[in-house]
């Protein structure tokens, strides 16, 4: 494919997905009074891309990276029970692209086989929730709703070209990850709360491409969190 026609396809799919964070954050600022939410804890991002699944070395595919991230949300009531919890979340990692695909690697190891980028990765959620009070300050909640993968391979290590991992990211739907989340809430004070969640995304592009014989999970993502929710 010609490097012109690679270079439209990722700036029209950058446009959109842009779009969608603008329109996800100006949602959750519109209607954003009752809560504030500052979050941050540990994602787990699935990659079986290693001989122990296929069956032979892959050189520059690192083990399934545990990250530290950190984000915010916005909590908008929808009645007594149910709100609309948009919000948005960072972490960072090498990504290297090689034998058609865009896996996680050490800098050490990847630009011996393919081109390195360190990549920012931005989750951007919209999810319906539904709280239960139990008494005595605690209340537990569950939700489920759509969430975007922006991966932003922003600096290239050793000259590497981008566009390969760019096109890989937002190509047949890998950036769409819907979310199923629960977690529980202990009110400090009236203002005041400490939040903890534990959250799963699962790679809609995995059935668009098929699993290519690896596990159920590669890709996949679970992430556990703390934070404070503070009320307005």
């Amino acid at each position: 494919m010609p490097h012109s026609v690679i270079l439209h396809r990722v700036r029209y799919r950058i446009s959109i997905l842009s779009a969608l964070v603008l329109i996800f954050l100006v949602a959750g600022e519109v209607a954003a009074g009752p809560a504030l939410n500052l979050r941050g804890g540990l994602i787990w991002i699935g990659n079986a891309y290693r001989e122990e699944y296929t069956g032979r070395y892959i050189e520059g595919s690192d083990v399934s990276p545990l990250l530290t991230f950190a984000g915010a949300a916005f909590d908008v009531p929808l009645g007594s029970t149910f709100r609309l919890s948009p919000g948005i979340d960072i972490w960072y990692k090498d990504y290297v692209f090689t034998e058609g695909r865009a896996v996680p690697t050490q800098i050490e190891t990847g630009p011996a086989v393919g081109q390195v980028a360190g990549t920012f990765g931005i989750v951007v959620s919209i999810p319906i929730e539904a709280r239960f009070a139990l008494g005595g300050g605690l209340s537990i909640h569950g939700g489920i709703g759509p969430a975007v993968l922006l991966r932003a391979p922003i600096f290239p290590v050793e000259g590497s070209d981008t566009d390969q991992l760019v096109d890989y990211f937002y190509s047949n739907g890998r950036f769409f990850h819907p979310e199923l989340r629960a977690g529980g809430d202990y009110e400090v004070s009236e203002r005041i709360g400490i939040r903890f969640e534990l959250r799963g995304f699962a790679p809609f592009g995995r059935i668009v491409t098929g699993n290519d014989g690896l596990p159920w999970w590669d890709q996949l993502m679970i992430s556990g969190q703390v934070g404070m929710r503070l009320s307005f």
